[in-house]
C-alpha cells in the first residue's frame, strides 16, 4: 500500500493539512470538533499507508501569552489533562513512526514542563505567510514551535501587519 495519507490531530480548520490535501495527499483529520478524538480514533487503520502525522495539541495550558492563568489551570488539572493529550499525540507519531510527523506549539512551557524539550524549529506564521491564500491572514507574529521529524520550506515572508486597538 502507498504512504498518502497524512493524519492530522487536533486540526479543527485542517489549515496545517490543507497544503497536504492540495498536494495530492489524503488527509484525514482527527479532532474533538469533527467528532473524533485522538485517545479512541483506531488510527491502526492507518498504519501501512501514514506518510505524515501532524498534531497542534491546544496551547492555551501551555504559551506564555496565557502565562497569568498557569497556578490557575494547574490547580483544576486542566494542564494535566492538555499534558495527556499532548503525550497521546506523541504516542500515536511513535507507534505509527512515519517518515513526516511534527507537533506544533506556541512558544511557552511544553518545552520546559515535560519531555518536550528544546523544539527543532522556532518561526512566527508571517515567515512563510507568502505560501498562503491568504497571506495577510498569516502576516503576524506569534512565535512558534516544532517538534519532530521534517524538513522547513524555504521561507516567503510577508511583513507583520500590525494591528491597534483604541
Amino acid at each position: 500500500m502507498s504512504k498518502s495519507v497524512v493524519l492530522s490531530l487536533c486540526d479543527y480548520t485542517g489549515n496545517w493539512a490543507r497544503p497536504w490535501a492540495e498536494n495530492g495527499y489524503d488527509v484525514v483529520l482527527v479532532d474533538l470538533k469533527h467528532g473524533s478524538d485522538v485517545f479512541t480514533f483506531d488510527w491502526s487503520l492507518y498504519k501501512d499507508c501514514i506518510y505524515a502525522v501532524l498534531a497542534a495539541p491546544d496551547c492555551s495550558d501551555f504559551c506564555v501569552s496565557g502565562a497569568r492563568w498557569w497556578k490557575q489551570k494547574d490547580l483544576s488539572g486542566k494542564t494535566q489533562e492538555s499534558i495527556k493529550l499532548v503525550l497521546q499525540c506523541m504516542q500515536i507519531m511513535k507507534e505509527l513512526n512515519p517518515p513526516v510527523f511534527a507537533l506544533e506549539n506556541p512558544v511557552g512551557r511544553l518545552s520546559t514542563t515535560f519531555v518536550m524539550g528544546k523544539p527543532d524549529h522556532i518561526f512566527d506564521p508571517c515567515d512563510y505567510a507568502g505560501y498562503s491564500p491568504t497571506p495577510e491572514k498569516d502576516a503576524y507574529s506569534k512565535k512558534t514551535c516544532l517538534w519532530g521529524q521534517f524538513k522547513m520550506p524555504e521561507k516567503k515572508r510577508v511583513e507583520p501587519i500590525m494591528y491597534t486597538t483604541k
